[in-house]
């Protein structure tokens, strides 16, 4: 892959052919480099490697915005790419708040990225995830059998200029492993699972994540309802993680200004328990969203959309904070490398209190450990209603008793917020979204 200076220079060298006389344009160009080795049932299953590279052209005009992209980004394909960004733009309605990014006085600076990346031989991961088999194996004779163990990773490059004079380029890095394990015993089988995402591929805990699974997997086996009613109940970082990624698309401020947030109406006032502050930092060493720029170039900033309970912000590109005549806060995120840019979160988490995963569970006669949800996403994004499906571990007097499963959680993604009685001290990233472990009282449950 080209280096960062050469990578910007080829930035500019593209820029200038994308000119479209009275019209703002955009154009952002990223490459990447990926590869994901597996192994599964004994054998290495997965050695796929791939590097891409494409342009994206966003032209505005009149308010009217038009896209299109290439994967083949040259000069002469960028020049064509002007005229059907701007045939695209010519049949979209008009919004007046659209607009690209003016340059800023300055960027901060970038997060490294890690240089070790993609540099290790193949052979040697594929005997490293061999090896993690035989431990999981080993960890109980009741684990039958490792159906996948992945080992994946990513160097990423990606830039954007535009007529207004933004002219900006960064690198992003990624490591991550998954794993899957199948525990039987009788008749009964289990099915665990777990992720582990880094921007520095030495920060993943591989042999305890493959410990962990393999535990889980034997503690869930033959789990069975619990009798209905409320209880206090710990959500796995995991199934915080989910939450979080709710609360993400509700602090947008185009969902709030769409009326398709639970969190509307409430900047300056309580969201959450006080226990409950939520961060969102571009800039942790070791985040996979970390980056010195937004997807619209515009300079990122640390933020605490939750302080103490209480919203602070919501997340703005430039379109949404021009609705409210307001700078963007360099939020602009965008689903495919082609689609336009909306508000979103980069690195986000809860911040970790000082609590024990241990002392929640024995803050009650009877507290649930939620390992799984299934369908959380599937909460009503407007009143934060949900009833899904769930299982996890019961402890007595903080002991673990017996693996549930069969039951039903409901609610509303507010009052489960507000009901966050204690933030363990156990952090933990799935992705670019982290949390700690959450004690939260009077959960309902529907079992038995």
């Amino acid at each position: 892959m080209i280096a960062l200076k050469e990578f910007s220079t080829e930035l500019a060298d593209l820029q200038s052919a994308a000119a479209v006389p009275g019209a703002d344009v955009e154009l952002t160009l990223q490459t990447s480099e990926r590869r994901t080795i597996g192994w599964g049932e004994g054998r290495p299953n997965i050695n796929n490697a791939s590097a891409s590279k494409g342009a994206c052209l966003r032209v505005i005009i009149g308010g009217r915005q038009g896209i299109a992209t290439t994967t083949v980004p040259d000069p002469a394909a960028v020049k064509s790419l002007s005229a059907r960004a701007l045939e695209a733009a010519r049949s979209t309605g008009a919004d007046p708040h659209r607009g690209i990014a003016s340059p800023p006085a300055a960027y901060p600076a970038d997060v490294p990225s890690d240089p070790a990346t993609l540099s290790r031989p193949s052979d040697e991961i594929i005997e490293q995830l061999r090896s993690l088999e035989g431990a999981a194996l080993a960890y109980d004779k009741r684990l039958t059998k490792v159906v996948r163990l992945n080992y994946s990773e990513a160097r990423t490059r990606q830039g954007v200029a535009n007529s207004r004079g933004v002219h900006v380029a960064g690198e992003g890095t990624a490591s991550s492993f998954s794993l899957e394990l199948l525990a039987k015993d009788g008749e009964v089988t289990e099915a665990a699972w777990d992720y582990e995402g880094h921007r520095l591929a030495k920060n993943l805990s591989l042999a305890e994540i493959v410990r962990q699974t393999a535990e889980n997997a034997i503690r869930s086996l033959g789990g069975s309802p619990m009798a209905t009613g409320p209880y206090p109940v710990v959500l796995h970082p995991r199934v915080g993680g989910q939450l979080l990624d709710l609360i993400g698309e509700a602090l947008s401020a185009e969902a709030v200004q769409l009326g398709r947030s639970f969190l509307r109406d409430l900047v300056g006032k309580k969201a959450a328990s006080p226990a409950v502050t939520i961060v969102d930092d571009p800039f942790l060493p070791d985040g996979m969203a970390s980056g010195a720029f937004d997807d619209e170039g515009v300079p990122h900033e640390k933020l605490e959309p939750v302080g103490a309970g209480i919203l602070r912000t919501y997340f703005f590109d430039l379109r949404s904070a021009a609705r409210e005549g307001r700078a963007s806060n360099g939020r602009a995120s965008k689903e495919s490398f082609g689609s336009p840019p909306r508000p979103g979160p980069t690195n986000l988490f809860i911040r970790p209190g000082a609590a024990t995963q241990a002392d929640m569970l024995a803050s009650g006669e009877k507290v649930l450990l939620l390992r799984e949800v299934m369908g959380l996403h599937m909460a009503d994004p407007i009143t934060g209603e949900f009833s899904l499906g769930a299982s996890g571990l019961l402890y007595e007097r903080g002991k673990f008793s017996r693996p549930v499963r069969g039951i039903t959680i409901s609610g509303t993604l507010s009052g489960m917020l507000n009901a966050i009685e204690a933030v363990g001290n156990d952090l933990r990233f799935y992705g670019s979204t982290g949390s700690p472990s959450l004690l939260v009282a009077g959960l309902s449950i529907a079992g038995s």
